[in-house]
């Protein structure tokens, strides 16, 4: 019996190790960063989470993101779908699938396109990043938003998949950085009328030209 009792704690401090190898593992090499929104109001969400039972490996959060998708995608099929996002970074993706041989990419449209409507149908819940880079440790998809006074973001996507560390450990989770997409809101009006001094009398026409830049808007 004290052989025993000394074989299960050996095994419950094993467990524990590995238990916390694994979070700093998962701490340090797995965040999601955005660049270029150094003033910016972050805030984020989970669209994509792993399920191993699924043909893909991997899953929508909920059927209305999954709708949100399929959706701004054309497709009918939520695996569908996340073969069509894969291939937009690496066509070869899931080729190895018989239901992905004739399967095309998603363009760059179609997924600007579908994280708009995860945002307009509030598919998911946003949740503040209290820092930037952000320590994630689950990997997916997941939708970044920013907000700036006097600006207008895009809405982005970080990628936080498996990797292999440096020392050959595998696997972890790895991410690479984003950019962030703005553009500054401020309108200009000029005066394009002939008065020297802008005074104009009443009942007069006068033309003015307006200028403004937005890269994007969400519906």
């Amino acid at each position: 019996m004290k052989k025993l009792k000394k074989i299960f704690a050996a095994l419950l401090t094993l467990a524990m190790v590995l238990g916390m190898s694994m979070t700093t593992f998962a701490a340090e090499d797995a965040a999601i960063e955005v660049n270029n929104a150094e003033n910016a109001s972050l805030t984020y969400a989970k669209l994509i989470q792993t399920n191993q039972t699924t043909k893909t490996g991997w899953e929508f959060v909920n059927d209305q993101v999954a709708k949100a998708y399929m959706e701004a995608f054309s497709v009918g099929d939520a695996q569908t779908a996340i073969i069509m996002l894969a291939k937009a970074q690496d066509e070869n993706a899931y080729n190895h699938l018989e239901m992905a041989s004739d399967v095309r990419k998603a363009t760059a449209a179609e997924i600007d396109k579908a994280l708009s409507n995860v945002v307009t149908d509030k598919a998911v819940t946003f949740q503040t990043m209290q820092e930037n880079p952000l320590a994630v440790d689950e990997a997916g998809i997941y939708a970044v938003r920013a907000e700036e006074e006097g600006y207008t973001y895009k809405t982005m996507a970080a990628y936080v998949g498996f990797g292999e560390a440096a020392d050959g450990t595998y696997p972890i989770l790895k991410s690479d950085p984003i950019t962030a997409k703005k553009s500054p809101t401020k309108i200009e009006k000029e005066n394009l009328g002939d008065a020297a001094d802008n005074a104009v009398a009443i009942g007069d026409t006068v033309e003015f030209k307006v200028t403004a830049n937005f890269p994007y808007f969400d519906p």
